[in-house]
């Protein structure tokens, strides 16, 4: 089916029909959404992702038992999540691919990439780390405090309609099976032999900067790019930046010709550690 320019269908793989879509011509990069909870549309948001399909081809998933895909949601492991990945590529006809994932979809992408290392071109993590269960980062000053203030001041009615999605969100969240698996990359960071890019916003407080940063130096090579003006949604904080330093890596690495708009700030060249200010 296609609607908009965009193609969309169901793979059924591995037992799940999985969702997905195709946006553009040209290099393949598939894009992991984060979570767990969320889908593809984390990318769909305005401005950051869409416009690199006048370059490359973009395919939008959900993950199983995630958005439009179906699954039970205790079988939401990596081994299935990266297995789904393998079968959708082969089923799109699709020869290697540049991975991108977003928050906990970087994690599913750094498993991805160390088990199916022939499928990867290379890898880009977009606020991603090395494990879901690592701490969050630290608390802003004042944000317990403010979150405390807005449950006292919700009238009676608004409070019982929160606790009621809460303990819906709580129940279903705790059912996926990723959050009773110890999968922690850090050590076999090394074993990435493909071109990767990691993405950091300063103010991200879902993933530690420490964990992003010893990320970025132990993938060989790795270019590590903090966002000045970002938290956790680069795609939507920075979205003019953003695309001009996937198609600079991309261009980069493969070949080409573009460049990093002036607009982008960029402060220095590229290297092991670099900042958009």
């Amino acid at each position: 089916m296609a609607h908009g320019g965009i193609e969309s269908g169901f793979a059924k793989v591995n037992g799940v029909d999985i969702y997905y879509e195709v946006e553009g011509k040209g290099m393949p990069i598939l894009l992991m959404h984060g979570g767990p909870g969320a889908d593809h549309w984390v990318f769909h948001w305005p401005g950051g992702i869409p416009p690199l399909a006048d370059t490359y081809k973009l395919i939008y998933y959900d993950h199983r038992a995630h958005g439009r895909s179906s699954g039970e949601p205790n079988t939401v492991i990596y081994e299935n999540l990266s297995k789904d990945i393998e079968s959708l590529r082969q089923f799109l006809g699709l020869g290697k691919i540049v991975v991108m994932g977003q928050s906990w979809g970087g994690v599913i992408a750094l498993h991805y990439a160390l088990n199916y290392p022939d499928s990867v071109s290379a890898i880009i993590e977009l606020s991603g780390g090395v494990d879901l269960m690592l701490p969050f980062g630290d608390i802003p000053p004042g944000a317990e405090k403010r979150s405390q203030d807005g449950y006292y001041f919700l009238s009676e009615e608004k409070w019982l309609e929160f606790k009621k999605a809460d303990q819906t969100i709580t129940k279903f969240g705790i059912s996926y099976g990723v959050f009773n698996e110890s999968f922690n990359a850090t050590s076999r960071l090394n074993e990435i032999r493909v071109p990767a890019l990691v993405l950091a916003g300063k103010y991200d407080y879902a993933w530690r900067m420490s964990d992003t940063e010893a990320m970025a130096k132990g993938i060989p090579g790795a270019k590590f790019v903090i966002f000045e003006k970002s938290g956790h949604v680069i795609n939507v904080e920075e979205p003019e930046a953003l695309q001009n330093v996937i198609r600079s890596f991309l261009t980069e690495t493969f070949g080409g010709t573009t460049s990093i708009s002036s607009r982008s700030n960029v402060v220095s060249t590229w290297g092991s550690i670099k900042s958009i200010r």
